[in-house]
């Protein structure tokens, strides 16, 4: 039989067990959890009052669910993580577009130093690091 093993303090899931009836009380703790019958995903439901709950779609890949709250709260390091990385990666791809051998123009060089710049730029923009607007790399 399938069993779901969840936090009575927040509803979480903790596990999926797999044993007989008679075993079961055996596989969780019973002072800070509990169990109901089926499989039940950990990223797709969370326990209230002994029954599963569907999780909502997440507003966007830098949300987490938190089980207390039953809501999405932003991850702040992990975003911040990501963005510096992806522009970090973004300014190292067109280090080339600045040396004086470039095959680059003298205009396409300025416009790759202000694209440079706006990318330096992104951690001052208000929306960083939930909602950033990355500039747009010259052609």
């Amino acid at each position: 039989m399938n069993y779901t093993i969840y936090s009575l303090i927040n509803g979480q899931i903790l596990r999926t067990v797999v044993c007989s009836p008679n075993v079961i009380n055996n596989q969780y703790n019973n002072a800070t959890e509990s169990y109901v019958e089926g499989n039940f995903l950990d990223t797709l439901f969370y326990i209230e009052n002994g029954l599963p709950v569907m999780i909502p779609p997440s507003p966007g890949e830098f949300y987490i669910f938190d089980y207390t709250t039953k809501q999405y709260v932003p991850n702040i390091a992990f975003a911040e993580q990501s963005v510096n990385s992806e522009r970090v990666q973004l300014l190292y791809a067109t280090d080339w577009t600045q040396l004086p051998n470039s095959p680059l123009t003298s205009e396409q060089q300025q416009q790759y130093a202000v694209y440079r710049q706006q990318l330096r730029d992104i951690p001052n923009q208000s929306g960083y690091p939930l909602n950033v607007i990355w500039p747009t790399k010259p052609i």
